[in-house]
């Protein structure tokens, strides 16, 4: 990875642990990486990452207070990093996630079109039961 990008990576990780603003984070992450073409080009597609697909899930139908099933996630894991970042649907709503594996901190960004979006801040634990599971590790192609 290119030092730049990964300045950013960990500039965008600081901000994802502090920031008081979620929206702060999302617009960092877009402006610095999300639209450089050299720095997604650079990732790994993850086919399944079934942790993720299950705190789209569950957050997304908590924001709206539904229980819509079906998921699709498309993420891109970042070469030597543990950053995962990428875009999917919950139900009929499209999403933005950006994950940081090994501190255990992402962002899920849910557009809302003519209106503010929202944005959720998670944090996970492994092997706690009482919180969300962990499903193993991502599969990655």
């Amino acid at each position: 990875m290119k030092k730049r990008h990964k300045e950013h990576v960990s500039k965008l990780e600081e901000l994802m642990k502090s920031a008081k603003d979620l929206s702060k984070v999302a617009d960092y992450f877009l402006t610095y990486l999300g639209e450089d073409r050299s720095f997604t080009k650079q990732g790994k597609v993850v086919r399944q990452h079934a942790s993720l697909e299950v705190i789209a899930r569950r957050l997304t139908n908590a924001v709206f207070q539904k229980d819509w099933k079906a998921v699709s996630l498309f993420l891109i894991k970042a070469p030597t990093t543990d950053f995962y970042h990428g875009f999917g649907t919950v139900g009929p709503c499209g999403i933005n996630l950006l994950f940081f594996e090994q501190c255990g901190i992402g962002l899920l960004i849910i557009p809302v079109f003519g209106g503010d979006s929202h944005y959720v801040r998670f944090t996970t634990v492994k092997g706690d039961e009482s919180t969300i599971p962990y499903y193993g590790p991502p599969i990655v192609e």
